[in-house]
């Protein structure tokens, strides 16, 4: 499955259930993440919380999957490169059962 959005200051819901596949995103991060900016894209459920997904939080860029309980079942930080700001990139998320 492959989703094309460009986004700057908007946001898109689908509701669907989803238990597995390969996701390609290509999105664009405006500007490198600077304090205040709160960002995040993938898949993930506004009711429970959980998801595989990218986040800007304030400066930090991270890949986060979490299970639906208050706590992250992992996360890992990625140094945000320069050059990605404003560039239309492409984010893959590979999703199989268990």
């Amino acid at each position: 499955m492959a989703i094309f959005l460009t986004f700057n200051n908007a946001s898109a819901i689908q509701y669907g259930d989803v238990t597995k596949g390969d996701f390609k995103i290509k999105a664009v991060i405006p500007t490198i993440p600077t304090t205040g900016d709160a960002r995040k894209f993938g898949l993930f459920s506004a009711h429970s919380g959980s998801g595989l997904y990218f986040e800007v939080a304030g400066t930090t860029f991270k890949v986060v999957a979490k299970d639906g309980s208050v706590n992250e079942s992992t996360s890992t930080t990625v140094n945000f490169e320069t050059a990605w700001a404003g560039v239309p990139l492409e984010y893959r998320i590979i999703w199989e059962p268990n």
